[in-house]
């Protein structure tokens, strides 16, 4: 599965919401757990920095990924409207196909969607790679109604997805699948007003998540023998308040409350951590200040309370070893951003922001088959404190534009999972480890696009991360991607479109200790499609033609 990497961070340090409200699954707590949303029931992905996202969190030190579906309507036409959408792969023989429709009157309108995706075992150079096949099963289905300035919604969607993980693909009568079920509702509503708080809205969501991760044996006689390691259910219960007012004078803003509760349980043979149960309780601001024609301030402050109950289970029975946490956290961010015209733009902000350690981080204590470790957590972590910079200049004119920014971040108390060299026995796994260190992150991300006539564009861009201890041994941090550039070319003429794209990634030699460097790759692609009428649009995606 893949999770987002934002500038180093990833894991609970970059909040994925699914519109706007936090998803319940545990994407965030391990490297095998995928995020519960298939991609064709996107609508589109926001990417939030700076001091915007703390309306959604204390500790997105990396950011805000939003997904938005469009199972609950928010805004629609009257009459109906439907889709089919189909999507083939050659490199593991999968196929999906997306079936959806829309009705909607003046008043109210209603959805319904369904996802089917079946793909097989990955093609690498090499051959096949074992126990990498997928099937997904999604839903989803809502209702939307207004009525002058009151607008609301409800959807409730599904989502049924299995999938293997190569941990044993030197034994090919050993494999491992994750089990997953997915069920969220979710309300959003609005209300449009002629005061001094002009919008508000109030956002409620419901899921109730749980996977298994289960070993598989096959034998001689055709026989299979499957075993449950590991169970996760998660229950999460959020909501959230957001006033945004009219501008009043140079002043523009929101402000909100948010509330979440969630109830982990685990079970299996090899149940990592105990149960536990989280709460927390956050008040934000976020405020535009126009100091000048040229000059503006953006601001946020985040307030919250968060308590966490570490709970018995059946492998972790001793709750003397255990201590419940509780937390006041404060976090906050100013920005100064600079428009000369309405072509250039830079800007400067600085961020604190406050993680408390996770249930995994703390209390890990079992082989994790699916990740291919066993882990081992420190129950005497402390909260990690960061404290960020960051850069920027974008300009966009008629035939060129471009986006520059420098980022750094000083994490104190930051929690690193390396591998301590060590093999457990009797799993034969190795023995990975949570750790704490002051940290120090930093780098750049650049790209910029070149209209080189009315038929010909493009794309050039690179990015790097540097993270390393700034005390003690100053070891580099684990999982810090290496130095990558892009560049695409595309000619659209027509109703078509079609180019090559390249992508180069470094070699990664700065590595923490135990851990293996990668090797540096070249990737060549090409994309082609066409608009045959309104409505239907054929895409062709070539990846790695150097095999």
């Amino acid at each position: 599965p893949a999770r987002p990497v934002i500038r180093g961070f990833d894991g609970d340090r970059v909040l994925v919401l699914q519109n706007g409200e936090r998803m319940g699954d545990l994407s965030g707590t391990a490297v095998d757990h995928a995020v519960g949303l298939d991609p064709l029931a996107m609508d589109r992905v926001e990417i939030v920095r700076g001091p915007a996202s703390l309306m959604y969190g204390s500790g997105a030190i990396g950011g805000v990924v939003n997904l938005f579906s469009a199972d609950m309507p928010r805004e629609w036409e009257n009459g109906s409207r439907s889709a089919l959408a189909s999507h083939v792969s050659s490199m593991n023989d999968m196929g999906a196909g997306l079936i959806s429709t829309r009705y909607g009157t003046e008043r109210y309108a209603v959805t319904g969607r369904m996802i089917y995706r079946n793909g097989g075992d990955l093609t690498t150079p090499e051959g096949r790679l074992p126990d990498t096949a997928l099937r997904n099963l999604s839903f989803g289905g809502g209702l939307g109604y207004r009525l002058g300035d009151v607008e609301t919604g409800l959807s409730i969607t599904g989502m049924n997805y299995d999938y293997g993980l190569p941990e044993m693909i030197d034994d090919l009568n050993d494999s491992i699948e994750i089990r997953m079920d997915r069920m969220n509702i979710q309300s959003i509503s609005t209300l449009e007003m002629d005061r001094f708080f002009d919008h508000a809205e109030i956002r409620m969501h419901y899921s109730n998540y749980s996977h298994d991760e289960v070993e598989i044996k096959k034998f001689p006689q055709a026989t299979i023998e499957e075993s449950v390691a590991i169970t996760f259910a998660q229950q999460t219960l959020s909501s959230s308040l957001l006033l945004r007012h009219k501008k009043k004078g140079a002043l523009e803003g929101a402000l909100g409350i948010s509330f979440n509760h969630s109830a982990l349980q685990l079970g299996g043979v090899d149940a990592l951590t105990p149960n536990a149960a989280g709460t927390f309780l956050a008040g934000f601001i976020y405020e535009e200040v126009e100091l000048t024609e040229t000059l503006s301030m953006k601001t946020g402050l985040r307030m919250e309370w968060k308590d966490t109950r570490v709970k018995t289970n059946e492998l972790f029975s001793d709750a003397s070893i255990f201590e419940n946490r509780t937390d006041l956290i404060f976090s906050g961010a100013l920005g100064l951003n600079y428009s000369s015209n309405d072509l250039f733009t830079t800007g400067l902000q600085v961020a604190r922001a406050y993680r408390t350690p996770t249930i995994e981080e703390l209390y890990s204590f079992a082989p994790h088959a699916a990740a291919g470790s066993f882990d081992r957590g420190n129950p005497d972590l402390q909260n990690e404190i960061s404290l960020g910079a960051d850069a920027f200049a974008d300009y966009t004119g008629e035939r060129v534009s471009w986006q520059l920014s420098f980022f750094a971040n000083r994490v104190r108390n930051y929690v690193d999972f390396f591998p301590t060299g060590e093999t457990h026995e009797p799993s034969g796994l190795p023995v990975f480890e949570y750790g704490s260190k002051d940290a120090i992150l930093y780098g750049f991300e650049f790209l910029a696009g070149f209209r080189l006539n009315n038929i010909l564009t493009a794309e050039a861009g690179a990015d790097y991360v540097r993270g390393y201890e700034y005390t003690g041994d100053r070891n580099d941090l684990t999982y810090i991607p290496p130095l990558r550039f892009y560049a695409s070319l595309k000619v659209e003429r027509g109703g078509w479109h079609a180019g090559p794209r390249v992508r180069v990634v470094n070699s990664q030699k700065r590595v923490a200790p135990n851990e293996q460097p990668t090797d540096g790759y070249i990737l060549m692609g090409a994309d082609a499609g066409y608009r045959f009428w309104q409505g239907l649009t054929l895409s062709l995606r070539l990846d790695n033609l150097l095999n």
